[in-house]
């Protein structure tokens, strides 16, 4: 009776710690609970592009290009998400704003995608999105055809923004001599030829 009456004791005691394992707050999933809207500072980025054509026998990818790119040293670049859809990418060289540009994106679940940059719609997967930090990945990508070939790009990556104010030293806006590289950015718009 005594082993009996032991048994019955212990058994809850074994669900009630099974219990409150399952319920810890990172049992095994990422913290994506944040809001997307406001300014967001690019802390780092890789991305890796790749370019070429179609190959018009085997209709398989040709890669006749493949670059990594990586923040730059020397630009600042945010991003501004709005509660009407619309994103802002800004950049700054040596608190000058040398770029702007606007955007609409919609969020589903943990995907934004960010519409018509460089002619290609980008995707950023959230991998953990805080009040203070926002991780994700980077996918786009497209074909054209200029004559009798076809040709593609495609862009995968990954990086990390940390919640943060625009500058507020602009020495002049958009300095218009100086073109912008637009491969200097963690959007990697690069326009189609």
């Amino acid at each position: 009776m005594k082993k009996l009456l032991i048994i019955l004791l212990t058994i809850p005691l074994i669900f009630n710690s099974c219990k409150k394992e399952d319920d810890s707050p990172n049992s095994g999933s990422n913290n994506t609970s944040g809001s997307i809207i406001g300014t967001w500072k690019v802390e780092n980025y890789t991305n890796t592009m790749s370019e070429g054509y179609i190959d018009p026998v085997l209709g398989t990818e040709v890669v006749t290009n493949t670059e990594v790119s990586t923040e730059s040293v020397d630009v600042e670049e945010y991003m501004t998400f709005t509660n009407d859809n619309t994103s802002l990418n800004y950049q700054y060289e040596n608190d000058t704003l040398i770029s702007e540009l606007e955007f609409n994106y919609i969020k589903n679940g943990n995907e934004i995608t960010i519409y018509n940059v460089g002619n290609f719609d980008i995707i950023l997967t959230i991998t953990e999105l805080t009040n203070t930090n926002f991780s994700y990945n980077i996918s786009h990508g497209g074909q054209w055809t200029e004559g009798n070939t076809t040709y593609f790009q495609t862009t995968t990556g990954s990086g990390n923004f940390s919640k943060s104010n625009l500058p507020l030293i602009t020495i002049t806006p958009l300095n218009k001599n100086k073109p912008v590289s637009g491969y200097n950015s963690f959007l990697n718009k690069r326009e189609n030829r």
